[in-house]
């Protein structure tokens, strides 16, 4: 993509940049958001942050001024960016949910949140707004378990029926298992409630996991991968204080990429770490929804 423009500034900060863009839109200065390539997730990623698909370009671009926020590696995500994703998921979700919308409804336009209002927000909210969230597993009584459903394609599980007729029958009475159906569209806006509620999730590795940007503090999110697959989403998971295991091993991959699980295994597992950290919980002795 070819770029030409009089100044190149480079801004680390996410709230300094929507500070910045928030007074250039004032002054009608900014036009459009500039992307080298654009996906149907990242357009989806934008809406939440109240930026239109209309205002993305991916051509060569001539600029009097261009913005440039700061870059990551995949998986590698400072902090302070992580944050500023979850605050304002949340905030388009907290939105919806004050006008009564039904959850799992996809996000429409009238659902995400304007830089103008979102950095408002911003500035409201308190500097622990996140940690003042209810943590997962706050409930011991109403455990949400979500499992990313993702067969017959590439990284989705071979066992994933047997898988989830385990979790329904071997669980107990106080886990609630839910169900996200990834169709392999990319970004998926009706995932963004789902995960938010879920003290567990259980998927493979692949692009649903992304939507882990609007999971509570201490969510735990097990992984099954193949073990020379990128650990992106775990490097993310130690940044949003969430307890992520990888279940990797070279063996798991079957034809096409699909993965092969031990259903006994995973569900073992998902029992102990539902232990553990209702044990943890219970000894912090942090009253429910605090």
């Amino acid at each position: 993509m070819y770029t030409m423009c009089h100044m190149r500034v480079r801004v680390t900060n996410p709230l300094v940049f929507m500070c910045v863009l928030r007074m250039l839109c004032v002054r009608g200065a900014v036009s459009a958001v500039v992307m080298s390539c654009v996906s149907r997730y990242m357009l989806g990623m934008l809406r939440v942050l109240g930026v239109s698909s209309s205002r993305v370009v991916s051509s060569a671009v001539h600029a009097r001024l261009l913005l440039v926020p700061e870059s990551v590696h995949c998986g590698n995500p400072y902090a302070l960016q992580t944050d500023f994703l979850r605050r304002a998921v949340w905030l388009a979700l907290d939105a919806r949910a004050a006008e009564g919308a039904e959850l799992g409804r996809p996000l429409t336009p009238e659902d995400t949140t304007p830089p103008a209002r979102l950095l408002a927000a911003f500035q409201a909210a308190p500097y622990d707004y996140v940690n003042r969230q209810p943590h997962a597993f706050s409930d011991p009584e109403n455990v949400q378990l979500l499992m990313v459903y993702r067969t017959g394609r590439s990284r989705g599980l071979v066992e994933a029926e047997k898988l989830l007729q385990a979790l329904h029958t071997q669980l107990p009475s106080n886990v609630h298992v839910r169900v996200f159906n990834d169709s392999g569209r990319g970004f998926r806006s009706e995932a963004w409630p789902q995960f938010r509620q879920a003290d567990l999730v259980l998927a493979p590795h692949g692009s649903a996991l992304a939507h882990q940007f609007a999971s509570r503090i201490g969510t735990a999110i097990v992984e099954v991968a193949n073990s020379e697959w990128n650990a992106c989403f775990a490097k993310t998971s130690v940044k949003m204080g969430l307890r992520h295991h990888l279940l990797a091993h070279k063996d798991r991959l079957a034809s096409n990429d699909q993965l092969h699980v031990e259903v006994d295994e995973v569900v073992q597992l998902v029992k102990t770490i539902i232990h553990e950290a209702l044990a943890e919980y219970a000894a912090r002795k942090i009253p429910v929804g605090k």
